[in-house]
């Protein structure tokens, strides 16, 4: 476990610590200088149940871009993501530094989850570019005191590649299924002198 305080609650306590951290996201909310969150929260209660919220669709994210969701003034905002818009407009996501750190802990908890620990060698494949999971799973690695090997995807050079993970002596990778896919037949094809020592 990475942190056995919150994971180990009795479903009452997290049940609790759930509703209490709704109803000040709601309150934090209310405070914002933005008519999005003005409009989208009239009528919501002090003590909301989260079934009576309004849904936050798609259309809205990309309605207000870049900036009209901020729930901090951008000056608070320490890094911006965004998906590739394949459907329309990229969805933009913006970070405070408080996101970023509460990002890395949650994932540091899902690769715990996944069996991993502080002194795993991690190959992060996911990008990093715009998109969010290569640099989160970056960051839960680092903050679960694993050593990471930022190595994305290694697109045309698979020998490179694989050569690097084998060097590292990585215990685990973290990627899409389709990448673990391919980077297990390409090393299954390509053997790499002085690999595996």
């Amino acid at each position: 476990m990475f942190q056995p305080e919150i994971e180990t609650q009795s479903p009452e306590e997290r049940s609790g610590l759930q509703r209490e951290r709704l109803a000040s996201l709601v309150r934090r909310l209310r405070r914002v200088e933005t008519p999005y969150w003005r409009e989208k929260l009239r009528g919501v209660g002090d003590e909301p149940v989260l079934e009576e919220l309004p849904f936050t669709r798609k259309s809205e994210l990309r309605d207000t871009v870049p900036f009209g969701m901020l729930a901090v003034p951008l000056e608070q905002t320490v890094r911006v993501h965004a998906s590739s818009g394949t459907h329309g407009k990229p969805t933009i996501v913006a970070y405070s530094m408080r996101d970023v750190e509460l990002f890395a802990e949650v994932n540091a908890r899902a690769i715990v989850c996944a069996g991993g620990s502080a002194g795993d060698v991690l190959h992060v494949a996911y990008g990093y570019g715009l998109f969010t999971g290569g640099l989160g799973l970056h960051y839960g690695g680092e903050r679960l005191g694993a050593t990471v090997v930022p190595a994305a995807s290694m697109r045309g050079r698979p020998n490179r590649g694989k050569a690097l993970v084998s060097a590292n002596h990585v215990i685990a990778e973290i990627a899409s299924s389709s990448r673990v896919s391919t980077s297990s037949a390409r090393a299954r094809a390509t053997p790499v002198s002085g690999a595996g020592r």
